[in-house]
């Protein structure tokens, strides 16, 4: 009878410590963070803008890579904007361009790295600033770095200047 008691005590406690199926995990939603962007940049309203002067020997290169991230061809578009890069180096609005290709992308440390360079080659206000923030905003939240995100989140507000009261 002892004998089983024991067996029926070993077989409950098994019956117990099979592992439970786990949870489903709801699947990663992709956000489009170039468009997120672009919307940002948009509705920001600076009393301040700078925006770089046009340059024509670089507009075939503008014009072929919006075409090739339009088409979503990133890989055609990162060269493009690559080689007009390879003319100017220091235009910030082409590292910034480059930048949201690479997010485009997912290669957020890239896009990161790019943004970087813009925003130490660019203004510090306007649009032009505010996107390069953000970029590094969404780069750090892709890579898992919560801290990183506020910081960059706070440094984009830093690119838009109310404008003075009027009386």
């Amino acid at each position: 009878m002892r004998w089983m008691a024991i067996a029926a005590l070993a077989a409950l406690l098994a019956a117990c410590g099979r592992p439970t199926k786990p949870e489903p995990t709801p699947p990663r939603v992709q956000r489009d963070w170039v468009a997120e962007i672009s919307a940002e940049a948009a509705r920001a309203e600076s009393a301040v803008d700078v925006v770089p002067l046009a340059d024509p020997e670089l507009d075939d290169l503008r014009i072929r890579a919006r075409a090739a991230t339009a088409a979503g061809q990133h890989a055609d578009a990162e060269a493009t904007w690559r080689q007009a890069l390879d003319l100017r180096p220091g235009d910030p609005a082409l590292w910034q361009s480059l930048a949201e290709t690479l997010l485009a992308q997912q290669r957020w440390a890239d896009a990161e790295a790019a943004a970087a360079k813009s925003a130490e080659l660019g203004p510090r206000v306007g649009a032009l600033c505010l996107r390069s923030r953000y970029t590094a905003f969404a780069a750090r939240i892709e890579l898992g770095d919560a801290v990183g995100a506020a910081q960059a989140r706070m440094r984009v507000e830093e690119c838009v200047v109310a404008a003075p009261a009027r009386f």
